[in-house]
């Protein structure tokens, strides 16, 4: 996965993590975990990162009903494998979004946007809002989930 500063792609002009791009010395990434001539991190432990530490790093923060996308076990593909309740599904606030929910505040600004546009895209950070927000049978399953899938060439700047 290379690194590469994806703020364009995202609509910011700066990078959405403080430590995007920085040298692997300044972000705490030794050089097994981040290869500065590749420009390629690690999968394996970017992965454990992401389901072990991403709910200490960026909680939910659940906000009032709202219109927007749907997040989570609200959406694919955690949708289709749990038995949803009655109560209001997450959902990140989007004035397009078709259904109804309670707000979670995405990982970023963009992320509504860019789920319409990239379904698989919107599939990914909804296992990581299931991880960020579930219990530890949602969690397990997103990260199952989530380590099944295929890793995405990386968007160019």
């Amino acid at each position: 996965m290379p690194a590469t500063n994806h703020a364009p792609f995202l609509g910011s002009a700066q990078p959405p993590c403080p430590l995007a791009g920085s040298p692997s010395h300044v972000s705490g990434c030794g050089t097994e975990r981040y290869d500065l001539q590749r420009r390629r991190a690690n999968i394996s432990q970017a992965e454990e990162f992401l389901v072990h530490a991403v709910k200490y790093l960026f909680p939910p923060e659940l906000n009032g009903e709202t219109r927007g996308v749907p997040t989570a076990w609200a959406a694919a593909p955690l949708a289709g494998e749990l038995a949803l309740q009655n109560d209001l599904p997450p959902v990140w606030p989007d004035p397009h979004g078709r259904r109804r929910g309670i707000a979670i505040t995405p990982l970023h600004p963009a992320v509504p946007g860019l789920a319409q546009r990239d379904p698989d895209l919107a599939e990914r950070l909804a296992l990581v809002d299931a991880i960020r927000m579930g219990d530890l049978r949602i969690r397990n399953l997103a990260a199952k989930l989530l380590s099944q899938r295929p890793a995405r060439p990386a968007a160019t700047a």
